[in-house]
């Protein structure tokens, strides 16, 4: 589908990182992690148009895992918030609970997109 693992929040650095290094990083981690959510949106957006006409067991099955991305969009959003107004060592703590969080956003958006090819395939 849509979106997979970012680079960004799988390496870690090797030390401790300058306030500056910091900044950096955040801005890096908050800028694509908001433009994954954005391409997300539309491929969603797209699956939900083509899942329209399907039966009713069909569509509601999408709809449920649909409704999984948007939860977990939310959540993964409020971890971003979190991230960018941590400051020292809870910059570490909040960057991992970013990753956690993606990657959970990601699972829902692949499951969507396999109850919407499982729902055009019937």
């Amino acid at each position: 589908m849509i979106i997979g693992t970012l680079e960004v929040l799988d390496s870690r650095p090797t030390g401790p990182l300058t306030p500056e290094a910091q900044d950096a990083a955040r801005d890096e981690v908050t800028a694509q992690v908001l433009e994954r959510i954005k391409l997300t949106d539309r491929a969603m957006k797209s699956l939900k148009s083509q899942t329209r006409s399907l039966p009713e067991d069909n569509r509601a099955q999408f709809q449920a895992a649909a409704a999984e991305v948007a939860q977990r969009r939310e959540v993964l959003r409020e971890s971003l918030r979190v991230m960018r107004a941590s400051r020292g060592d809870e910059w570490s703590t909040a960057r991992s609970n970013v990753a956690v969080n993606y990657n959970s956003y990601v699972e829902a958006t692949h499951r969507a997109a396999a109850a919407a090819a499982v729902s055009s395939n019937t």
